[in-house]
């Protein structure tokens, strides 16, 4: 069974090697519009979890090496490149950036960034706090690529083994058990009442999207209540988003 922390903590392991660094990340950036959370982690080693915070909630603006909003590389599609970076470089708007990572003693970042999609991109991230070497960063540039292009090729899966979950119902993977169970527990057309219910549309809603009366609508629901003994749209709900299998 494919392990992907243990692909991102085997690639980690080599990538540190062979480019001297101290400390590394693999981490999503989103550069959209009113993100609320453009950067996730997705693994780091041998940086602390306040770095991290910081990097994710404020510091990622000023980091001179990533695709900002104003960047050429915005709405690229396929996009990956290496940059290297000294602390006593940058200009003005990188300066909160370079003041924290410089009091934490490092010498030198460096990124190696793929593509997703127009606005999303996948980064591998790298610092040393060796003031006598460089990274090795061409050493480590092939590593660092098939650890993108693999780490990409499992979001892109997971995305759409998730969004496939989600499309039909409108909810989680929690609730598929139930989803199961419903199918053989409701005639076709009740299991098509619940399913639009779940994308939370109202009974003329339903009613329009199954070419349905509203009337024939509420009697569906009425007829489902009384399957599991509850006595409304909320209840449902609530049961079928419960993570114990329905009886």
């Amino acid at each position: 069974m494919y392990n992907f922390k243990l692909v991102n903590s085997a690639y980690a392991r080599q990538v540190l090697h062979k480019s001297g660094a101290s400390g590394i990340s693999l981490f999503m950036y989103n550069n959209s519009e009113d993100n609320p959370k453009p950067v996730s982690f997705l693994y780091y080693k041998h940086l602390s979890h306040q770095v991290v915070d910081m990097y994710a909630k404020e510091l990622h603006q000023y980091d001179p090496l990533m695709p900002h909003k104003t960047s050429i590389y915005r709405n690229c599609d396929q996009f990956t490149d290496l940059k290297l970076w000294f602390t006593d470089q940058g200009s003005a708007q990188s300066k909160p950036y370079i003041r924290y990572f410089s009091k934490l003693g490092f010498k030198e970042t460096a990124v190696s960034v793929k593509s997703i999609s127009g606005n999303m991109f996948l980064v591998v991230g790298l610092h040393s706090t060796d003031q006598r070497h460089h990274l090795s960063i061409d050493r480590a540039q092939s590593e660092m690529e098939r650890w993108l292009n693999e780490s990409r090729d499992y979001v892109v899966d997971y995305s759409v083994k998730k969004f496939h979950n989600q499309i039909a119902f409108g909810i989680g993977d929690s609730c598929a058990s139930n989803i199961e169970s419903l199918d053989k527990m409701l005639t076709n057309r009740q299991f098509q009442v619940v399913c639009e219910l779940l994308k939370g549309k109202s009974n003329k809603q339903i009613a329009t999207a199954l070419g349905l009366s509203e009337y024939t609508v509420e009697n569906y629901l009425r007829k489902i209540y009384k399957i599991f003994n509850i006595h409304s749209r909320t209840a449902l709900l609530a049961l079928i988003s419960d993570q114990k299998p329905l009886s």
